[in-house]
């Protein structure tokens, strides 16, 4: 309806407003209100009546005063637009308990605090993750074990560790003459290493509700030794602290000794004379657990673990109980501290064998291992690896998995790596 129209109709009725409504299914109603006032108005009325056959007429004329007219316009329109709703008030935090079996201040220590500040950083605080070293909460080599249960919530370790739990175990997590850094990687997550570890950890056996990884390392020191150790002979008789399926070749072929200690227990034994040599880590972790303190010798490459992965196993509880986006935060922050770590390892790898080296050698000496050494230890793996496959299902598996990929690897690298990189 035209304003002008409503605005004379109202004039010459004397009225005083009118409201217009025109209604219809919408999203969102507009409502616009105009007040105008109208001028006076002269309004001339004539009568006309007949009296006794005389017709009379009269005009009356009237001033009608100002009028003030509201006019309601209502227009019906869809809107699409996003809403953004900001809930004000305090969220209480979730906390998890990490629980690891690695020393204070080492690499190893490092990775996982850097895992748990990404996660509790990129969260907003809504999930924070207190990663604790070995002993902490639980027993350095208790932590599947405690994960699995609920009594923490991650065990952040090294899947070998787990062997008596599956012969498959150590596969996931170093292998002598095995994968490197970015071979494990690039296995986990495009060679159908993750979906394997499910197999193994996962549901029914287990069912952690999550399985990964937040770092792998790359070589470590072979071995830390009071005596000389040049070529395979010299393992005899030694009593030597590792883990894993080194430590089976060393026992079954070398004649040595193996003795399993948690990390923080290889310095005082070492120290006491409780072992004559042992392996623990990278340069930059041995460097600070003191190693070249007291042992002659430091014996590289880590050919019994080119690479190691930190292992990442949640409890089922704990990880059901959050919302998808901060499952997606665990997950994505687990990938890029593995990122960061595997380049910091390295510069601090670096920076440990150089102050190795430059020590008087009448306080240490650095052996680098023959490739005699590594071609036979390489063959000692192999046949370890054989006779497990034949026993186990899911670890001849894995190791078929593994052994295909490692081929189409070194076809890429024997083909787009430059010589001597």
């Amino acid at each position: 309806m035209h304003k002008k129209l409503l605005l004379a109709f109202l004039t010459l009725a004397l009225a005083g407003s009118l409201s217009v409504v025109a209604c219809a299914p919408a999203e969102v109603t507009v409502t616009k209100t105009t007040t105008e006032t109208v001028g006076a108005v002269t309004v001339t009325e004539t009568v006309t009546a007949e009296v006794a056959a005389v017709t009379v007429t009269v005009t009356e004329t009237a001033v009608a005063p100002p009028v003030t007219a509201t006019v309601t316009e209502t227009e019906t329109k869809t809107i699409k637009e996003t809403a953004t709703v900001t809930v004000t008030g305090v969220v209480e935090p979730i906390t998890w308990v990490v629980g690891t079996p690695w020393p204070a201040g080492t690499e190893l220590m490092f990775a996982a605090e850097l895992w748990s500040e990404m996660v509790t950083k990129a969260s907003g605080g809504r999930l924070v993750l207190d990663a604790y070293p070995g002993g902490a909460v639980v027993g350095a080599l208790e932590t599947f074990d405690a994960a699995h249960a609920g009594t923490i919530d991650v065990s952040q370790s090294w899947s070998g560790y787990w062997i008596g739990k599956s012969p498959a175990g150590p596969l996931f997590g170093a292998m002598p003459m095995g994968f490197t850094q970015p071979e494990y990687v690039a296995w986990l997550e495009w060679g159908g290493g993750l979906e394997l570890w499910w197999e193994l950890w996962g549901y029914p056996k287990y069912d952690f509700g999550y399985i990964g990884y937040c770092f792998v390392i790359p070589p470590e020191d072979f071995m830390w030794s009071r005596v000389p150790v040049t070529k395979l002979e010299d393992f005899s008789g030694l009593k030597i602290r590792t883990v894993g399926f080194w430590g089976e070749i060393l026992s079954r072929y070398l004649g040595a000794s193996v003795v399993t200690l948690a990390g923080a227990e290889v310095y005082p034994a070492m120290e006491r004379g409780t072992i004559d040599a042992g392996e623990y880590s990278l340069p930059c972790i041995d460097i600070v657990l003191g190693f070249h303190e007291i042992m002659r010798y430091v014996i590289v490459p880590g050919i019994h673990q080119p690479s190691s992965v930190g292992e990442v196993l949640i409890n089922k509880d704990s990880w059901d109980a959050l919302p998808d986006d901060l499952k997606h935060i665990v997950d994505y922050c687990a990938k890029a501290a593995c990122h960061l770590q595997m380049a910091h390892s390295k510069v601090e790898d670096a920076k440990a064998l150089k102050f190795f080296e430059e020590l008087p050698d009448d306080q240490l000496q650095v052996i680098v291992a023959s490739p005699e050494m590594m071609d036979q230890i390489r063959e000692y793996a192999n046949m370890i690896y054989d006779e497990e496959a034949a026993k186990d299902p899911l670890f001849a598996k894995v190791l078929a998995s593994q052994r295909e990929f490692k081929e189409l690897y070194d076809y890429w690298k024997r083909n787009m790596m430059p010589p001597g990189l």
